[in-house]
């Protein structure tokens, strides 16, 4: 199973993509959640994740800081930024900081998230 944390301040974005699709069907298996950036990063030390799904725009600390902290820490993370914005500033930043993939939360559908994921495994 790839070990995986999904960090953001929108209880009902977490909800959504934890109900989206059958997670452990798929080899994957949701081992903690952050609500920010500053409890993500606490929850990510801690657990030592495979993947990280993570808002962009958080609270305390946004999500390519985050991102930047924890790839000092544990440089093997697998990031996958989620956010609400389609600004190709941050996409850009967020790729160039090492993030896999870059998901629009409203037009996520279960086939993009999917094909995202197998991207990860290797």
């Amino acid at each position: 199973m790839i070990r995986t944390v999904i960090v953001d301040d929108e209880v009902l974005a977490t909800v959504g993509l934890k109900a989206m699709i059958d997670w452990p069907a798929h080899g994957f298996e949701i081992v903690g959640e952050g609500d920010n950036g500053e409890s993500g990063l606490e929850v990510i030390r801690r657990l030592r994740p495979d993947v990280v799904i993570t808002d962009i725009m958080m609270p305390r600390i946004d999500g390519l800081e985050m991102m930047k902290r924890v790839l000092s820490e544990l440089p093997g993370t697998r990031f996958v930024v989620l956010s609400g914005y389609n600004e190709f500033s941050l996409v850009k930043k967020a790729l160039r900081q090492g993030a896999r993939d870059y998901l629009l939360k409203l037009s996520l559908r279960p086939e993009t998230l999917l094909e995202t994921l197998d991207a990860l495994r290797g």
